[in-house]
């Protein structure tokens, strides 16, 4: 009975380690994937921001990828951003400013989170935003929308500049 016993948490405990490391390399490779297709230029698109009620005031911008962004960011900022999850992290470059950003959710949905800087604080203050991605048939072929941090404010849209 006690070696029958022994064998199966040894088999539970196999199984769980093993379905963690799943779990981590599957969100890896997800953050990865999402990444590489949320990276790159993109323009606003006027007629479709108008279409849906936005204002095309942000006319362009980057992301880059850079998941040491994290690393730099102080603790209770990091804490708040892990609360919901962190499916990536980078820089948002628009014209000659650049912020760090991290993708996480809030109540659900996506939510674009940049940090800078405050009263001489560096990355204490954080801005937030909506976000979706659709996802094309080619790369160039690929859109994102953007809204405010409230559902009062319509979305943007943007597509590749590249």
């Amino acid at each position: 009975m006690k070696v029958h016993l022994i064998c199966a948490v040894a088999a539970v405990g196999f199984v769980c380690i093993a379905a963690g490391i799943l779990q981590a390399d599957e969100a890896s490779s997800t953050n990865d994937l999402f990444m590489a297709r949320f990276a790159g230029k993109w323009k606003i698109d006027t007629s479709l921001t108008e279409r849906i009620g936005g204002r095309a005031s942000q006319s362009s911008f980057e992301i880059r990828k850079d998941s040491s962004i994290l690393e730099k960011l102080p603790k209770d900022q990091l804490v708040k951003v892990k609360e919901g999850g962190v499916f990536g992290a980078g820089l948002l470059i628009r014209g000659e400013k650049s912020s760090p950003f991290v993708l996480s959710q809030a109540g659900g949905v996506l939510m674009l989170v940049y940090f800078r800087d405050r009263d001489g604080e560096p990355l204490a203050d954080s801005e937030s935003m909506f976000f979706a991605q659709v996802i094309g048939s080619k790369r160039d072929k690929d859109m994102l929308f953007l809204g405010g941090d409230s559902e009062a404010e319509a979305f943007r849209a943007y597509v590749r500049q590249e």
